[in-house]
């Protein structure tokens, strides 16, 4: 990435920016902001103030956490500068994961470790980050930022939490996989699911991923491609396909489908019709 480029983008559906940057030469004065910031230096050395005058150096891999409201300052350790992925939820948000995950209201999480070293937490971080950018699945981004969050939570928040205890609630992931056969085509959120079986999201995304083995978003996916591959067997094109089954993307559905089938939409046509 050439330095002094920022690129930043919000997701309107979950309220959350991101940030990619390098930043070199730049100092941020000492501010806050009303949101968390959770961010991930992915080259160079970064420091930063934060609780009076206390100094921090976060290295390639190391992951900061500010809470809303507290002053820091920030820049480059040195004058090769910084590469920086961040993420910024805002409290209600956060308030409402919380909720899902704890069963209780108006709890917000304080981390009170800013500098952490965390291999799997900074690959959640990444991958959410490449999530958004790209304006994938909000099934797969919503469940994507309840983890990470979770994450956090479990490992470095003042909250208390309880482990989950599964019951027998076959019923509800049968009316989850219902639900999805009949909205392959819409925009199907981890909300919805969660609504529609009268669980929180939290509780929802564990207990589906616990007796499926997959994800919500992953048995999503492999139904939207198998109910893609009927339609191309049945001669519909492969953007109709591809948009009938709830692709707005032809290069992602191409990629997909070539994942799951380990050939093309457009030679698995060639095969069939």
């Amino acid at each position: 990435m050439q330095s002094g480029v920022v690129n930043l983008y919000r997701d309107s559906q979950l309220d959350i920016e991101t940030l990619h940057g390098y930043f070199v030469g730049q100092a941020f004065s000492r501010h806050m902001h009303d949101y968390y910031v959770i961010g991930l230096i992915h080259k160079g050395l970064q420091t930063f103030r934060y609780r009076g005058n206390t100094r921090y150096v976060t290295p390639p891999g190391g992951l900061l956490f500010l809470n809303p409201g507290e002053a820091h300052t920030g820049e480059a350790a040195n004058e090769e500068g910084f590469e920086y992925y961040a993420l910024y939820p805002r409290v209600a948000p956060v308030r409402a994961i919380v909720s899902d995950i704890t069963g209780r209201d108006n709890e917000l999480p304080l981390f009170n470790n800013v500098r952490v070293d965390d291999a799997a937490l900074a690959k959640q971080l990444r991958e959410l980050h490449i999530c958004l950018r790209n304006n994938r699945a909000p099934l797969q981004s919503e469940s994507m930022l309840i983890c990470l969050i979770s994450s956090m939570v479990k490992k470095y928040a003042d909250i208390r939490l309880t482990e989950l205890r599964f019951g027998k609630e076959n019923r509800a992931i049968e009316t989850a996989k219902a639900y999805i056969q009949g909205n392959l085509a819409k925009s199907i959120t981890l909300t919805d699911l969660a609504q529609a079986t009268g669980f929180s999201r939290y509780y929802f995304l564990r207990l589906f991923t616990h007796v499926m083995g997959m994800t919500p978003h992953t048995y999503l996916e492999s139904v939207r491609l198998m109910q893609a591959k009927e339609l191309i067997k049945q001669g519909l094109g492969l953007r109709d396909s591809a948009y009938a089954t709830g692709f707005s993307d032809q290069s992602h559905f191409t990629n997909r489908f070539k994942q799951y089938l380990g050939i093309t939409p457009g030679l698995y046509a060639k095969g069939v019709q």
